[in-house]
């Protein structure tokens, strides 16, 4: 059984912190570390573009929701666009598409690929590079999750947004599965059960507390909280800077269904899920949105 030093022991802190208020130089800290992950890591687009063909696929009824909107909408947003995988189906919504990402490679390739679209570069996290109400249609597939001031994302795709246009978001519920994908969980990487194989016995028990009981314990807690107040919680210290990338180990907002739409709730009119996207955000531990902008 391997014995594990103080160092090691340290990385298990569940190190989320609100993003609204007060910490400022951390989310800064963290921004700039993220910021230079996405932009230099040249096969990260690719590592993620195993979703592509979710876009055609009819048991991913969120996807083909966002489909049918785009299909009716006269200019469509996507943000964290990545390789464009919607037009590379669809590529009819290419003259109304625009897109970004922080990539300037993969903004690059996608104009030659779809020289019809718009796409542009984010050179800020959290700030859109679009003017005012440039849009009826923006969305985001997986991206939510991965931002460090979500509030502030939230209020930019409202800016680009014009008064009646509708805003779509779909992304992971770890708040209400009680999980975090880049919380690390007992002393080592990987799950309880690899851990096992290895003869980690000590580390796959702390591994299945962490996963059973403290990370819930601290979800429950700050659900609790965000009743009062939207806290947008962040993980400082997400798995990502210390192993090699599997999806969502870059994920830092613990994405928390109510306090999205209470954040929105003077802006925007939400549109309630039908009973088949309900279904299939819950089999799928998935957050769904459609919101209308008010005005």
């Amino acid at each position: 059984m391997e014995i594990y030093n103080c160092r090691i022991m340290l990385t298990r802190k569940i190190n989320w912190i609100p993003s609204w208020n007060g910490h400022e130089s951390e989310i800064k800290m963290l921004e700039e570390k993220l910021f230079e992950f996405y932009s230099t890591n040249s096969d990260y687009y690719e590592k993620i573009d195993f979703t592509s063909d979710n876009w055609i696929n009819p048991d991913e009824i969120g996807y083909q929701e966002i489909i049918k909107i785009a299909a009716f909408r006269d200019s469509i947003c996507e943000i964290g666009c990545g390789n464009a995988n919607l037009l590379v189906h669809y590529p009819y919504l290419a003259s109304k598409y625009s897109g970004c990402d922080f990539s300037d490679l993969i903004m690059r390739k996608n104009r030659i690929a779809f020289p019809e679209a718009t796409f542009s570069k984010i050179e800020e996290p959290n700030t859109l590079p679009f003017p005012d109400s440039s849009f009826d249609f923006v969305f985001s597939v997986f991206v939510l999750e991965h931002s460090t001031n979500p509030s502030k994302l939230l209020d930019e795709c409202a800016r680009i947004l014009i008064p009646g246009g509708m805003l779509a978001i779909l992304c992971p519920d770890f708040m209400g599965q009680k999980k975090m994908t880049s919380q690390r969980a007992g002393w080592s990487h990987g799950t309880a059960r690899q851990k096992l194989k290895k003869g980690k016995i000590l580390d796959a028990i702390v591994t299945l507390y962490d996963n059973r009981i403290r990370i819930p314990f601290y979800c429950k807690k700050f659900i609790k909280k965000s009743r009062q107040h939207p806290l947008f919680m962040v993980n400082l210290s997400p798995t990502v800077f210390e192993h090699p990338f599997i999806p969502d180990v870059d994920a830092v907002y613990v994405t928390n269904r109510d306090e999205i739409i209470t954040h929105l709730a003077d802006r925007f009119e939400l549109k309630e899920n039908d009973k088949q996207l309900t279904k299939y955000a819950k089999e799928k531990a998935l957050i769904f949105l459609r919101l209308d902008k008010i005005g």
